[in-house]
């Protein structure tokens, strides 16, 4: 619970929140690990129907991953595949070749645009999710253990969408700065929430939202990645 939030004068607003006193590396222990992936299911699996907000994906305010905003636009009855395709990665993948457009060029990214929508939406087809709350943007640095040795997660970049999404550092490979979780966590989380068809070509699909967001704010060295994915 916020301690007090406001308006700041100058603009824009605050947020004040209880300190959390941290553990130095305790979320490498195995056991941290498995304790969040169980706790992270079971908020996922609790959420669909235990909201006051709007029941679509999206969310009804702006939010931002990093330094770039979301877009958030809620329609009534947009099916996830239409969402995720539209609103995340087609607008991460324009925001990259602007970003990058000096750099790049080779015209893959322009070139891949269509048949990239076409390959997502028929990977996402038939994969109906309930509008979850997520992180957004869970990865090791957004998650510590309170000197309590309770697991807690911060920092988020939440929309409501499809709970899988939260789990797209799995595997990551993009550099050391931005670590995922180990296999405890996964464990953890799948044994409450099993894996459903189609998951890895789901999950590539979300990690690849990631290397564009991280090409848009950190240049080209993630280029390769995308371009592989």
């Amino acid at each position: 619970t916020p301690l007090h939030v406001g308006c700041l004068r100058s603009g824009g607003s605050f947020l004040i929140m209880e300190g959390i006193q941290l553990r130095p590396f305790a979320m490498l222990e195995d056991a941290a690990m498995a304790d969040l992936g169980m706790q992270l299911a079971h908020a996922h699996k609790a959420y669909p129907g235990q909201t006051h907000l709007s029941q679509e994906f999206g969310f009804p305010v702006a939010t931002n991953l990093g330094s770039l905003p979301l877009s958030n636009s809620q329609t009534e009855g947009q099916s996830w595949s239409h969402f995720f395709v539209q609103h995340r990665l087609l607008q991460r993948l324009r925001a990259g070749i602007t970003r990058c457009g000096e750099d790049l060029d080779d015209g893959f990214l322009l070139a891949a645009m269509d048949p990239l929508a076409a390959r997502a939406n028929q990977i996402l087809e038939g994969h109906v999710p309930s509008p979850t709350m997520l992180h957004g943007d869970l990865w090791l640095g957004n998650c510590g253990m309170s000197r309590d040795r309770e697991v807690v997660i911060f920092d988020p970049a939440g929309w409501l969408g499809d709970p899988e999404f939260d789990l797209a550092f799995e595997g990551w490979d993009a550099g050391r700065g931005f670590p995922g979780f180990s296999e405890p966590f996964y464990q953890a989380y799948h044994a409450v929430i099993p894996k459903e068809p189609g998951f890895e070509e789901r999950h590539r699909l979300y990690q690849l939202f990631h290397f564009l967001n991280h090409m848009c704010i950190y240049g080209i060295e993630y280029y390769p990645f995308v371009k592989r994915d």
